[in-house]
């Protein structure tokens, strides 16, 4: 996810987990902490997306939602320029499907290579989505061949669910507690917090920074963390039991936490709160794939995918193509042991508090109190 006191989750592009400085209220992506690698098969509803020919090129995670769409965040589709504030397009190459070991290819995988095309191609993110603050962040990945061998996630259309303390299940292939990255996901079981709870003490995320399209989910020393961006959060078990419900509800996308790192006691992960934006998820899959008709506003017959010039009404404006630094290539799996991708990110500093502006120092050294609100980078390559 990605840490603002921002995280967003992801590996290979610019976007896992982001993540935020606890001091100033910047954002960044994240990965799983205090958690434990999950059984193959336990959640066939995971999917990596990435890019490159290894596995190991996986930068975020999401969720199959129908049979010809996938759930992930915005901020795994597209680049944040922190210079100027601006959007680029950097959608992923692939997804895959029925994933466990990102450097076993013996594995009975599927993996999907996607049509990149801005607005008529397999990915749309949501129209609203704010690339400084991650609100509404978003976005669908279309398959051209329909998956049958996967139940996919019910998403959560009850405003009242989860309720205080419910627990629930995150997994991924994110930063874990040594700060590697394994190629085996792992899960973490955490409990909601309403949005109210998530900005007052003890915890201290600012007024202005959660809104009402995100919800936070919290335990000691465990969180959700980079490359686990875009991926489920569902309704879980509670501990020691822990795992996902029967069937399997998602409530949340994985999408920021702290830059400072991972599980701190102050700073719950933040997930993009699937009841703000199920009406666009469900009309946007409705209109290009004919699934998910029957709870949408629209109406169409089961069909193959129609490729659209417009995302929900609104005429979808193409972003700037992300043009990656000289120096980066994706990462490969070399030998089993490769386990670890290194990952360089360029921060996003957090917007000031409304209504406090910044201070002056009182001596000619700089603070290190942001001025503006501004992103982060993540680029991958083997170390």
């Amino acid at each position: 996810m990605r840490l603002k006191l921002l995280i967003i989750l992801g590996g290979l592009t610019t976007s896992c987990f982001a993540y935020l400085n606890d001091t100033d209220g910047s954002t960044h992506h994240d990965g799983i902490y205090g958690g434990e690698e999950i059984e193959p098969g336990s959640r066939p509803y995971l999917v990596s997306l990435g890019k490159g020919s290894s596995g190991l090129g996986q930068f975020c995670g999401g969720s199959l939602i129908s049979k010809h769409a996938i759930l992930t965040a915005a901020h795994c589709v597209t680049e944040y320029d922190e210079n100027d504030g601006s959007l680029s397009w950097n959608p992923p190459e692939w997804v895959e499907l029925h994933r466990h070991n990102l450097c076993d290819d013996t594995e009975d995988f599927v993996r999907v290579h996607l049509d990149q095309t801005q607005c008529s191609g397999d990915v749309v993110f949501h129209p609203e989505y704010n690339g400084t603050t991650d609100d509404n962040d978003v976005a669908i990945v279309f398959l051209s061949n329909a998956i049958d061998d996967i139940v996919p996630v019910i998403l959560n259309s009850d405003p009242n669910v989860p309720a205080v303390d419910d627990p629930l299940d995150v997994a991924g292939w994110g930063e874990v507690d040594d700060g590697s990255y394994p190629v085996i996901p792992s899960s973490v079981t955490l409990y909601y917090l309403t949005n109210e709870a998530c900005m007052s003490k003890p915890f201290k995320w600012g007024w202005w920074m959660i809104t009402d399209n995100m919800m936070c989910a919290f335990a000691k020393k465990k969180s959700s963390c980079h490359c686990d961006s875009g991926g489920p959060l569902v309704l879980g078990k509670a501990e020691p039991e822990g795992g996902p419900m029967n069937p399997v509800v998602q409530v949340g996308i994985v999408s920021f936490g702290i830059k400072k790192g991972c599980a701190l006691n102050r700073y719950p992960a933040v997930y993009t709160r699937i009841t703000s934006v199920i009406d666009w998820i469900r009309d946007t899959v409705c209109g290009r794939t004919g699934e998910l008709c029957k709870e949408s506003k629209r109406k169409r017959k089961e069909g193959s995918i129609r490729r659209a010039k417009s995302i929900d009404g609104m005429e979808c404006e193409e972003l700037p193509e992300y043009v990656p630094p000289k120096k980066w290539k994706p990462a490969e799996c070399v030998a089993q042991e490769a386990v670890i991708v290194s990952m360089t990110r360029t921060h996003v500093e957090p917007p000031s508090k409304p209504g406090k502006p910044d201070k002056k120092p009182k001596s000619g050294k700089s603070k290190s109190k942001p001025k503006s609100a501004k992103k982060h980078m993540n680029i991958f390559g083997t170390l």
